[in-house]
Formats: C-alpha cells, sequence, structure tokens
C-alpha cells in the first residue's frame, strides 16, 4: 500500500506540473491575441464610456506622424502574463460594479470621495510607484523633444528632480480630476 501512496503521489505531482506549464504556455502564446483582438476599444467603452464621457471624443492621447494614437490596451494591459491574468479577471469579475457604493457616514463626515476621483488618485500612485511603466512602454524619456520653449523647461526640470510623466500630465485622456493637494511637484 505504501509504494502505491508514492505512486499515486507521483503521478498526481507530474501531471499538477505537466498542467501548470500547458497552462502558462497556452496563456502566453495568446498574449498576442489578447491584446490584438479581445483588449480593444470597442470592448473597453462598451462598460466605461457611460461613465466617462471624454473615452469619447477626440482628446484621446495624441499620437504624432511616427506613432498613432494610443488605445485603451497600450496604458490599462501591461505586456506579457500579468496582462492577461488582468483583462480576463477583470472581464469576468465585474470589478467596477462593486467599486461604486458610497459610504454614507464618510459621505456626512465630508470625507466622501467620489469613486472616479477615488480611482483616479489610485491610479496616479501607482504611476509614481512603477515610475511609469506605461507611459515608457512607448516613450523614452530622453527622446522627448518638446517645440515650445516652456515645454523643453518643464522636461528639463523634470529630468532634474527626476519627476515622472504623471507629475504633469495627469489629465492626459480621462475625465479631468484635480489631483488631491500635494500630488504635483
Amino acid at each position: 500500500m505504501p509504494a502505491l501512496q508514492f505512486l499515486s503521489r507521483r503521478v498526481i505531482t507530474v501531471v499538477i506540473a505537466a498542467v501548470a506549464v500547458i497552462a502558462v504556455s497556452v496563456a502566453l502564446a495568446f498574449e498576442p491575441v489578447t491584446r490584438d483582438f479581445v483588449a480593444q476599444d470597442g470592448v473597453c467603452l462598451y462598460c466605461h464610456a457611460p461613465f466617462d464621457e471624454d473615452l469619447l471624443s477626440d482628446a484621446r492621447h495624441p499620437g504624432d506622424t511616427a506613432q498613432p494614437a494610443a488605445d485603451c490596451a497600450d496604458c490599462h494591459v501591461t505586456p506579457g502574463f500579468a496582462g492577461l491574468i488582468f483583462t480576463y479577471g477583470h472581464l469576468a469579475s465585474f470589478t467596477d460594479f462593486y467599486g461604486g457604493f458610497r459610504s454614507a457616514y464618510a459621505e456626512r463626515a465630508g470625507d466622501w470621495v467620489a469613486p472616479l476621483a477615488r480611482r483616479s488618485h489610485r491610479v496616479r500612485d501607482g504611476y509614481r510607484e512603477t515610475d511609469n511603466a506605461s507611459c515608457r512602454w512607448c516613450h523614452d524619456y530622453a527622446d522627448i523633444k518638446p517645440k515650445k520653449k516652456r515645454g523643453q523647461r518643464s522636461h528639463q526640470e523634470a529630468i532634474d528632480e527626476k519627476l515622472g510623466c504623471i507629475n504633469c500630465h495627469y489629465n492626459l485622456v480621462h475625465r479631468e480630476i484635480e489631483p488631491r493637494k500635494g500630488f504635483v511637484k
């Protein structure tokens, strides 16, 4: 009997390992499919546009002649396996349905922050924590050459003080939400 238990444990371990390897391989193989077909603006805007009218306007992340304007997935879906997990988890979990409940106690106390503003503050903090990784997928800080003197001066100041993109470009695409006090440096 002990030999049979050892054999069954070994078989179970091998099967679990094989399933894990296959699952990760399939997920990584489908990363281009996720980025190119699933995480498209039409899919995102089906749910998000009713809450943020600015997403439907032409005020999207600006493009230039060398590079087209960014779409939702360019900033919100990280490359690789983490982006896959986020995308399918977000689509399957209805996460935004649960984020909008009001806190009656906080609202009466005057401390209530609208869900959209709360989410904006959290995302901006995330940009700082990750050193503006979503921006740096497409942009190399050293290659950005503003045309106006003010922009050149501001970018040089940001480089000197080691400030990230989000310090100035906090209302680039979505509805304008004022940053909380002390955020802008």
